[in-house]
């Protein structure tokens, strides 16, 4: 859909499209990697601090190189502005998804055994393993979603400061010209 929609956008406008309808897909992405980089390094890595599972090239990368990049590419080649006040809440979609999906696959008997865990859990994570913490599973969720969500409007915080700063250079940019002239 993207795809098309980008060939669309490139025979109308040319090389000087808006990628405006990618912003919350975006968003929701860079999130969702930063938020598996903080799960890991903060709740899973120190864990299993010493194994050798931990710093494989797999978990370097998925963990630290790709959240890095993607965020730096957000800031230095984004079209910033786009992203609206209640864009933050389309970024709970995917992890509310995710959370669901791994609660069903639980509730009919998919287990996962990982080298980050001391067992076997309904979940990839212990901490959404239902069987294991009950209703306290609910609330980590709800922490986790409250921390999505902040991070939501950190990236949207983010995403006016560099509308502004861009704006800004662009006056600055303009008043030269006219100068010049």
């Amino acid at each position: 859909m993207l795809a098309v929609k980008t060939v669309v956008d490139k025979k109308k406008n040319g090389n000087k499209g808006s990628a405006h309808y990618f912003v919350k897909i975006y968003a929701t992405l860079l999130i969702s990697m930063i938020l598996v980089a903080v799960v890991f390094w903060v709740a899973i890595a120190p864990s299993v601090a010493g194994s050798s599972e931990i710093m494989t090239y797999g978990n370097f990368a998925t963990h630290l190189v790709n959240p890095l990049i993607l965020l730096a590419d957000y800031i230095f080649f984004s079209e910033s502005g786009r992203l609206k006040k209640h864009d933050p809440y389309w970024i709970l979609i995917y992890p509310a998804v995710y959370v669901v999906k791994t609660g069903i696959l639980g509730a009919l008997g998919v287990r996962y055994d990982t080298p980050f865990s001391d067992g076997v859990y309904w979940a990839p994570y212990p901490f959404l393993d239902w069987s294991r913490f009950g209703a306290l599973t609910a609330l980590m969720i709800l922490g986790f979603a409250l921390v999505i969500l902040g991070l939501g409007y950190l990236l949207l915080f983010i995403d006016r400061k560099l509308a502004r700063k861009s704006q800004k250079k662009e006056e600055n940019k303009n008043e030269n010209i006219i100068e010049n002239q």
